[in-house]
């Protein structure tokens, strides 16, 4: 399957070493002004000739991390009828995407620290309470911040890491060609694959610790919110490698997170397909973020 030619906000100081490992080895308030949202345009992309390989483990300043192949397809993007929903925005419609690369987990702090040097001081930055460690995903760091981190990590590694398309990042949660038709990404138990707000709980945890989904990604459901690179917008019927909005107010983010109120069976907020958005200035405790290529 071919990818998907894109522009993407991939940017390009500074980390101790990198090198690549072969696989093997390893809504709140708002004013009046921004509630009028600007007139959009849906924005897709071009199929290209681009394909993927083998997975690919990178390390920087001592910091290993993994990207899974995904081969491209065509899926249905959005809400199942029969599944539980809260909006109105996630209608089914058929979607094509390219081939690509995607984290096999979020970034962890770890990870975060190595390319940026420092931590996240927002209100804080990464507490106990919240989840504080190096496998614990980076929280608290805004889309406009995780820019800056990919601008950094290209540089050390010459490549052109970026964060996934939304629907890139549906087609990786729901399996890709390996889908199974799960609710939340790897089952259809929540508590098989999600960590959401349920004592003892309530806070974020290390990456990889429930069951992946059949790609082998972990936490695509739970944990914390993940930034995608699309601006918010309604869906508009069937697309090939759409890009999104061509302007707006605010950021998609997906995945669901630990806040999330649940029963212990059901979460409408960490389904694969449910939509939440952020203004791109905005951290928050239970958003991070995951890369792709």
């Amino acid at each position: 399957m071919v990818g998907c030619r894109q522009g993407s906000e991939r940017s390009q100081q500074t980390a101790d070493s990198v090198s690549l490992v072969s696989a093997d080895s390893a809504k709140d308030g708002m004013t009046e002004m921004e509630r009028s949202e600007p007139k959009q345009t849906r924005v897709q992309g071009v199929l290209s000739d681009r394909t993927v390989g083998d997975d690919l483990t990178f390390e920087v300043g001592g910091v290993r991390f993994t990207l899974v192949a995904v081969e491209g397809g065509t899926f249905m993007m959005g809400t199942d009828p029969k599944y539980r929903t809260d909006y109105d925005d996630e209608k089914q419609h058929r979607v094509t995407v390219g081939s690509f690369y995607i984290g096999q987990t979020e970034v962890t702090q770890a990870l975060w620290r190595a390319v940026m040097g420092s931590e996240p001081d927002y209100e804080g930055g990464w507490l106990k309470v919240y989840g504080r460690g190096d496998m614990y995903p980076a929280y608290r760091v805004g889309y406009d911040e995780v820019q800056e981190f990919l601008r950094r990590l290209n540089a050390v590694t010459g490549q052109q890491f970026r964060l996934p398309t939304e629907a890139e990042w549906e087609y990786a949660a729901r399996g890709g060609a390996k889908s199974h038709g799960y609710r939340y990404s790897g089952s259809n138990r929540l508590a098989d694959v999600a960590w959401c707000s349920v004592k003892p709980h309530r806070q974020t945890h290390p990456v990889a610790q429930r069951k992946p989904n059949e790609l082998g990604l972990y936490d695509m459901s739970g944990n914390v919110f993940e930034w995608c690179s699309d601006w918010e917008s309604p869906y508009e019927g069937d697309e090939v490698c759409p890009l999104g909005a061509d302007t707006g107010r605010s950021r998609v983010m997906r995945g669901g997170c630990w806040l999330n109120e649940s029963d212990r069976v059901d979460c409408a907020f960490c389904q694969v397909s449910n939509r939440e958005s952020r203004f791109p200035n905005e951290p928050s405790f239970c958003v991070g973020f995951r890369i792709a290529m």
